[in-house]
C-alpha cells in the first residue's frame, strides 16, 4: 500500500516537472524561429533580394510578436 502511494506521488511529481518545462517550449520555439528568419532577412539584404528580404522580415516580426504575446521579452 505504501509503495503504491509512493509510486503515485512520484508520477505526480514527474508530471508537474514536465508541465513546468512544457510551458516554456512555445516561447523558445518562437524565439528560435524569429532568430532564424532574422538571419535569412540579413542574408537576403546582403545579396539584394528585396522580395525575399520583405518576406523574411515579415516572418521574423510575426514570430517576435508571437513570442511577445507569451510574455517572452528576452531575445
Amino acid at each position: 500500500n505504501w509503495l503504491c502511494t509512493k509510486a503515485l506521488w512520484d508520477r505526480w511529481e514527474e508530471e508537474l516537472e514536465l508541465l513546468t518545462l512544457e510551458t516554456g517550449w512555445p516561447q523558445k520555439f518562437f524565439l528560435h524561429k524569429e532568430k532564424f528568419w532574422s538571419g535569412r532577412h540579413m542574408e537576403a539584404l546582403a545579396v539584394g533580394n528585396t522580395g525575399f528580404a520583405c518576406y523574411s522580415a515579415r516572418q521574423s516580426q510575426m514570430y517576435r510578436d508571437l513570442a511577445g504575446t507569451l510574455g517572452c521579452t528576452s531575445r
